[in-house]
């Protein structure tokens, strides 16, 4: 009744405490049943029985995650976590007692094996990652391997970004950013493929024909289904700091001229992701302080342009003192911040633009607007430099640079007149 009531939330939060109270009651109750006594007349048995349960228990639960499909680092934490003999286990064995099902000598057994079994715990969840981690050393058949490793994902996947990719995009990890990334991708009809541990998440968006496949991506069975040899870009978008950087390795051995760009939580991990390879990381941590900032000074009506300019000058100060310790060359990429008071800027050529249907030499871009064209991507003859010749089409891309001043006037040809 009070549970289906408004009043649930807080006769909840009343409980609770009483939780914590029972919990060590438990604990206290089963140390008072437990005979020292026994474990010390018996140790060889109790500390091979003892092993021999967690030995079990880990075996029973590796099998069950492989029938469901995961992967096998994810089995073999999750056999960590649960190889103890759980708590039910005590009523079971009082009842067994009581019903002289067993001896007291048993009993006895039963609960030094459960007690070790427990206390071990933490100590087993504390080595899970580490364990886990070596799984690609295990001596076990390939066929078993594969199912593990998520080799099994639906024709559909395989149909779509199995065969065929080049120069396209690798994400790994679908959450809100691989998400925001894919709809960017399709937008801009970017060949993609997406690696996700969550099977229901796969499932789904392998039914409305995403093309993306389940499993670890620091395998390289994984990473070879989705091309990485022949990918442009790969982004790394998961939590796991340690996966992260096993992933980080296993792409650039792969692939060492791929572009790897990194999403990590803290500050502090950038320096280790670009010492193993990542072309660019990108701190959580970071961006939330300086969002946190651009809002802050909205509320005390800073100007918005002025707002953009703060946060750009931080984003630049703060992203060459976390790469100060990167020995790479510079790219073109980042080439701007060497033109003084020049902007690169990087156009699709709309329907109804002043620009359709004409040659470089006919729109005499340098001398009117004060703007050169550095590159043009013609949707038929594909990237090139400009020729004076070249008529533009609508859906071309143009690359072009100028001063501050003059780049706005020149990308209005380029515009559709409304806009």
């Amino acid at each position: 009744i009070i549970s289906e009531s408004e009043y649930s939330h807080h006769a909840l939060g009343g409980i609770l405490p009483f939780r914590d109270v029972f919990t060590s009651f438990f604990f206290v109750s089963i140390g008072m049943l437990f005979d020292l006594s026994f474990l010390l007349r018996e140790p060889l048995l109790i500390a091979g029985l003892t092993l021999g349960a967690l030995l079990l228990k880990f075996l029973i639960v590796v099998l069950v995650a492989g029938l469901l499909q995961l992967h096998l680092r994810t089995a073999i934490m999750l056999g960590f976590t649960l190889s103890q003999i759980g708590e039910f286990s005590f009523i079971l064995a009082k009842t067994g007692l009581s019903h002289e099902l067993l001896t007291a000598d048993h009993y006895q057994l039963f609960l030094a094996v459960s007690v070790l079994t427990m206390a071990s715990t933490p100590f087993l969840i504390a080595i899970a990652p580490r364990a886990a981690a070596k799984h690609e050393r295990l001596p076990l058949p390939k066929n078993l391997l594969r199912r593990f490793q998520g080799a099994s994902n639906s024709e559909q996947a395989e149909g779509q970004a199995g065969g065929g990719l080049n120069d396209h995009l690798v994400i790994i990890g679908y959450g809100v950013n691989g998400e925001l990334l894919v709809r960017a991708a399709e937008s801009a009809t970017i060949p993609f493929a997406v690696i996700e541990m969550n099977t229901d998440t796969v499932k789904r968006e392998q039914s409305r024909g995403l093309p993306i496949f389940y499993g670890d991506a620091s395998s390289s069975e994984i990473l070879h289904q989705v091309h990485i040899d022949h990918a442009r870009v790969a982004v790394v978008a998961i939590s796991d700091a340690s996966a992260t950087r096993r992933i980080a390795v296993q792409v650039k051995k792969m692939n060492p001229a791929v572009y790897l760009l990194v999403r990590t939580r803290f500050v502090s991990e950038v320096e280790p992701l670009y010492a193993l390879g990542a072309d660019e990381v990108i701190p959580a941590e970071f961006e939330t302080a300086v969002e946190i900032f651009a809002r802050v000074l909205a509320q005390y009506l800073v100007p918005h342009n002025e707002i953009e300019q703060f946060t750009d000058e931080i984003r630049a100060d703060g992203y060459q003192m976390f790469r100060s310790l990167s020995h790479k060359s510079a790219s073109g990429s980042h080439l701007q911040r060497y033109l003084s008071k020049l902007e690169i800027r990087t156009l699709r050529i709309a329907g109804e633009a002043a620009a359709i249907g004409q040659s470089l030499l006919e729109l005499d871009l340098r001398k009117k607007y004060a703007t050169t064209v550095l590159a043009v991507n013609h949707k038929e003859s594909g990237l090139q430099q400009p020729d004076p010749q070249l008529r533009f089409a609508a859906g071309d891309i143009v690359v072009i640079m100028a001063d501050a001043e003059h780049i706005a006037r020149g990308a209005t040809l380029f515009s559709d007149p409304q806009s």
